[in-house]
């Protein structure tokens, strides 16, 4: 292989790791930057009131049920707060409490 040949096959092995590194660190960022509820838990409780019951669809196919609460006082939305822990539900529909 000629210097050339090494130069150009150091110079795309380093392009392909930067663009894995960058890709890698929109992507994390992509997670923290959504704090508080998610939309569904929102969603369920925008006719609501404070302290209702309230039931959700996760993105990932569980059903929760909860009250309504305010997790901002100062904008009073309100979201769904399930019961009881996500896990738990799922693992009691399961038959594995």
């Amino acid at each position: 292989m000629s210097k050339r040949n090494i130069r150009s096959t150091i110079a795309i092995a380093l392009s392909l790791s930067m663009i894995t590194i960058a890709t890698t660190n929109a992507k994390e960022g992509e997670r923290k930057e959504r704090r508080g509820p998610p939309p569904e838990a929102i969603e369920a409780c925008s006719n609501l009131s404070l302290e209702d019951q309230c039931q959700f669809t996760t993105p990932r196919g569980h059903d929760l049920t909860g009250i309504c609460f305010s997790p901002d006082l100062q904008t009073k939305v309100l979201a769904c707060k399930p019961e009881n822990n996500m896990r738990r539900n799922h693992h009691e529909e399961e038959g594995e409490a």
